[in-house]
């Protein structure tokens, strides 16, 4: 299936709800339209609440949903692998996975980035591990509002590939380093070569710039330094070529100044906004909420498709699975009835038209076929007709030729004319050669195909000695030319 060119990516962190409309994907995406809602105090049942209410201004079921984790809710450890194939660095990175966190391998849900490598046969993993307990309230909380998430992206994974295809990527294949703070966490993320390097959640945010800026400005400028130290001691990569400030605020401009003055990094401000398309009304809602950062969820929506890291967790992505199955199954089973629908319509629909065109048919032919029925009933009668006269000419020629080769001193006392040419002959002769004689002539007369006699003897009749005969004839041509009726005994 085709996935959705508009995504909605939704963030629950911080004790703020945010939502991001992303139409599109890349640096090229449009930022369609934002929303947030603090949810601090609130229960599970008002922050469902309230995450509906604020779903009611975005699109239905034509945009895709999607879940981005905070760098606050994931641990992440470069670790190096002895190995450049991905089933052996995927196998490798779960058995070393619970190594890193006290909590055991079903408490936690891991992922990595393929960081490349830096020697033969060895790679450079960035490790993600979240708490799988925490995910799971978050995935419950979506679902209660409706929502099934495809994705929980890990947010840093995001900003790097959008920065990463951006403009704004360190010069001269340099490292890139984002400073992003929102409302209760500044968001450290290092990219190189379009990916995350490394990544931390640093507890400084806008509230604690507007309580106390010096004191602030003074602690994230320590917790950057600290995470810079630590990124160069792990020799995962270079120092980044240059700094970025996603905000500008009257307190990012005093955070810049210190950081070039105290750490003499080159660093600049570049509004986080200008990474995609962003409409005005757009650009206005993001200053009246400008106490929270879109960045996460903004560069989620337009990264999903580039990001590897899925922290949903296993168990919910099995239920996922078992009812994608399942949809697919039952979709199958209707586009199957529908078919077999059609085809019922469609074999109905040609019996309906050959019965409509045979009763039309019939109805236009009804004459004709009245007309050929009697036709059909004189010929029989005709056909009849025929066989019996033909029939009597039969007997008729028999007779004739009887009459023509039966001699003076032979006479016939009973011709019988029976069914299929059969005739049987009765009579007297003088002498029993004038009987042989007889059957000679008649076996080679052109009507009768054979002659045969079939009984002869002697006896006296007026003092006069005699031979009564009996022959077999059969005539010559066609049995058909011998009706069933033609059956006649004809008297001398």
């Amino acid at each position: 299936m085709a996935r959705s060119n508009e995504v909605i990516c939704l963030s629950l962190a911080d004790e703020h709800i945010k939502i991001a409309h992303i139409k599109g994907a890349g640096p090229g995406a449009k930022l369609a339209h934002v929303a947030t809602r603090s949810v601090a105090g609130l229960t599970d049942v008002e922050i469902i609440a309230a995450l509906e209410k604020l779903l009611k201004s975005f699109p239905g079921k034509s945009a895709r949903y999607v879940a981005v984790v905070p760098a606050s809710m994931v641990t992440t450890k470069n670790i190096e692998i002895p190995s450049s194939d991905e089933g052996e660095i995927q196998s490798i990175v779960n058995l070393q996975a619970s190594r890193h966190t006290p909590l055991s391998r079903e408490e936690i849900q891991i992922g990595y980035i393929n960081l490349g490598s830096k020697k033969s046969n060895y790679s450079q993993v960035l490790l993600t591990i979240a708490n799988r307990l925490q995910l799971k309230d978050q995935v419950k909380i979506f679902e209660k509002a409706g929502i099934k998430a495809s994705q929980l992206i890990f947010a840093p994974e995001a900003i790097a590939e959008l920065y990463g295809r951006s403009r704004l990527q360190g010069g001269a294949g340099g490292s890139l380093g984002i400073i992003d703070i929102d409302s209760r966490t500044t968001h450290f993320v290092i990219v190189g070569n379009g990916r995350v390097l490394a990544s931390r959640a640093i507890p400084v945010g806008r509230e604690d710039f507007e309580q106390d800026a010096a004191a602030a400005q003074t602690k994230l400028i320590d917790e950057l330094t600290k995470t810079v130290d630590a990124y160069l001691g792990e020799d995962i990569g270079d120092s980044p070529s240059k700094y970025l400030i996603t905000s500008e605020e009257s307190y990012t401009r005093e955070l810049l100044k210190a950081i070039q003055t105290k750490l003499s990094w080159d660093i600049q401000i570049s509004e986080y906004a200008d990474l995609l398309k962003t409409p005005n009304d757009v650009l206005k809602e993001l200053a009246v909420t400008k106490d929270v950062s879109f960045l996460d969820v903004m560069a989620a929506g337009s990264m999903v498709n580039e990001c590897k890291v899925n922290l949903i967790p296993e168990e919910v992505q099995l239920q996922k699975s078992i009812e994608d199955q399942r949809n697919q199954v039952f979709v199958t089973a209707v586009l199957s009835i529908i078919l077999l629908l059609l085809l019922s319509c469609v074999f109905y629909l040609q019996l309906y038209f050959k019965d409509a065109y045979y009763n039309k048919m019939v109805s236009e032919y009804e004459d004709e076929a009245m007309d050929v029925k009697a036709l059909h009933n004189r010929d029989e009668r005709n056909t009849f007709i025929r066989n019996y006269l033909e029939s009597r000419m039969v007997s008729l020629d028999t007779i004739h030729e009887l009459y023509k080769v039966v001699p003076e001193d032979v006479y016939l006392t009973r011709v019988i004319m029976e069914e299929g040419g059969a005739v049987r002959v009765q009579g007297v002769a003088e002498t029993p050669d004038n009987v042989f004689e007889l059957n000679k002539t008649l076996g080679s007369a052109k009507l009768f195909a054979s002659s045969e006699i079939v009984s002869q003897k002697s006896k006296l009749e007026e003092d006069k000695k005699v031979s009564p005969f009996e022959l077999s004839l059969h005539v010559q041509g066609p049995d058909e030319k011998m009706s069933s009726t033609a059956k006649a005994e004809v008297e001398p």
